[in-house]
């Protein structure tokens, strides 16, 4: 199993901005994939555990009542950018729509007749 990284942060606008700071570089450079979605976990560490070794190129939004996970797996390790003490919820739902509007996909050239 990969190493996996944690990070931590008590401050929403600093996770906020990181994050999406983060996903714009992963994105755009190496064309990182994410689901567009967030999930309600139990235990970040025990989903780790479980996730297949073969994620790469990939970022989620995962989240508890107290907490906000941004994971981003990663091809040597899975960095986990984590949110403490806030809605988790709330936090979640509005860092995947502002991935939302990152995640756009690049667009095929229109045909030159």
């Amino acid at each position: 199993m990969r190493p996996i990284n944690y990070y931590t942060f008590n401050k929403k606008e600093d996770f906020l901005k990181v994050c999406t700071d983060q996903f714009n570089v992963l994105h755009n450079t190496y064309k990182y994939y994410f689901c567009n979605l967030c999930n309600k976990i139990n235990d970040i560490e025990d989903l780790l555990k479980r996730k297949k070794d073969y994620y790469v190129h990939r970022c989620n939004i995962y989240y508890t009542n107290e907490e906000c996970f941004f994971v981003s797996y990663r091809k040597n390790n899975i960095v986990v950018e984590v949110l403490l003490d806030c809605n988790g919820a709330q936090i979640a739902h509005k860092l995947t729509k502002d991935l939302e509007k990152l995640n756009v996909k690049e667009q095929e050239p229109d045909p030159v007749w």
